[in-house]
């Protein structure tokens, strides 16, 4: 009788999951905490600008997985950055919001500053996550598994 069989992923396929997972993780967590304080929202912007700027960085660096989700990958790159600035931008508007009120001033200015653009990296990323290249890679990644988890997915 033959034994289960198993899927295996190509070392690059791991390595785009692994490092895309990683970087938005530590985003994830950030943006959890920073409807709370100040000093939360303030990591916030340091940790998302950071984080997505190296996430467009080593996706671009990795690569496309598959050649018909090249300008689904491009797309995600320029988004990652786009938003990535718009938390380099709301850092000073921040510093400066008062205590009282803080958490709907935050939002306001994380939606002057962002707008849906997150929303589009989101969707750039299940667009991408849907296509098999992506999707085994992701599947068996427990980093990944852990982002999705923190997501509600």
């Amino acid at each position: 009788m033959p034994g289960p069989r198993t899927t295996t992923v190509p070392s690059d396929e791991l390595r785009w999951a692994r490092t895309y997972c990683t970087e938005y993780g530590l985003f994830i967590s950030a943006r959890r905490e920073a409807k709370t304080t100040k000093a939360a929202a303030l990591e916030l912007t340091s940790t998302a600008t950071e984080s997505l700027r190296d996430m467009a960085d080593a996706t671009e660096d990795l690569g496309v997985l598959a050649p018909a989700a090249k300008d689904t990958h491009e797309h995600l790159i320029e988004s990652l950055r786009a938003v990535a600035d718009g938390y380099a931008a709301a850092q000073d508007r921040i510093e400066s919001l008062p205590d009282t009120g803080f958490g709907a001033a935050f939002a306001a200015v994380l939606a002057a500053q962002i707008g849906s653009k997150e929303n589009d990296v989101e969707d750039l990323f299940e667009d991408l996550s849907s296509r098999s290249e992506y999707a085994r890679a992701l599947d068996q990644d427990r980093v990944c598994a852990g982002v999705r988890y923190m997501q509600g997915n």
